[in-house]
């Protein structure tokens, strides 16, 4: 996949890193959430706020949503590649490579926006 330059979106390199990162832990963000929810996790697992992990993972889920809005069909797709890594060749994708990738910069832009 060819790396694409989000400084002309206001977006540096260091912070693409920062927002990647984020997006990367949407599974652990759920699996804590679940364990809050159940009452299964540890005491200072409890201690963290679901309402704060839930707002994470609605906000990655928002974003996504934004970036699909045209495509909807290719959530899934840029869900497992944002929040695992999964390449657009490693998966089956049923849209061509430039539309997803500009889908994949939406998202990252919208991201940016929102997420302080």
């Amino acid at each position: 996949m060819s790396r694409i330059n989000y400084t002309k979106y206001g977006i540096s390199k260091n912070r693409y890193q920062e927002l990647s990162a984020f997006v990367r832990q949407y599974g652990e963000f759920e699996k804590k959430h679940k364990e809050i929810i159940n009452g299964t996790g540890r005491v200072e697992n409890c201690a963290i706020n679901a309402a704060d992990i839930k707002s994470n993972m609605e906000l990655i889920e928002a974003c996504l949503d934004r970036a699909c809005s045209d495509v909807p069909m290719l959530k899934p797709y840029l869900f497992k590649n944002v929040t695992e890594g999964t390449s657009y060749n490693q998966m089956q994708v049923p849209f061509y490579e430039r539309g997803f990738l500009n889908r994949r910069k939406l998202f990252f832009v919208e991201l940016n926006k929102h997420k302080k």
